[in-house]
């Protein structure tokens, strides 16, 4: 959707993954000016393929609060190559259910 896109330094405040997809993989890759996602964006739980949805966004600093990976999806590089990103691990946002 927007992998590659150099110049892309945030996302608007009401984005949103499109109903229907499912998988994301490579969806923000390589989009190094990315610096933020909007505090209401999410993984929804119907995705299952979230795979280097991040690689390579060097400039993101950090995620929303409520940011989550669904458990069942496939998260493998999601966050590779972000540099200055606090916590990169994806285990960290993963939504158990109990």
């Amino acid at each position: 959707m927007f992998k590659g896109c150099k110049s892309l330094t945030h996302l608007p405040e009401n984005f949103t993954i499109p109903d229907g997809v499912i998988e994301c993989d490579g969806m923000f890759y390589n989009c190094k000016s990315l610096t933020h996602l909007p505090d209401n964006f999410t993984i929804p739980n119907n995705i299952t393929d979230c795979c280097s949805m991040f690689d390579g966004c060097k400039s993101l600093t950090h995620l929303p609060t409520y940011f989550h990976i669904p458990n069942d999806a496939d998260c493998t590089y999601i966050f590779d190559g972000c540099n200055k990103l606090e916590n990169k691990d994806p285990e960290a946002y993963m939504m158990w259910e109990i």
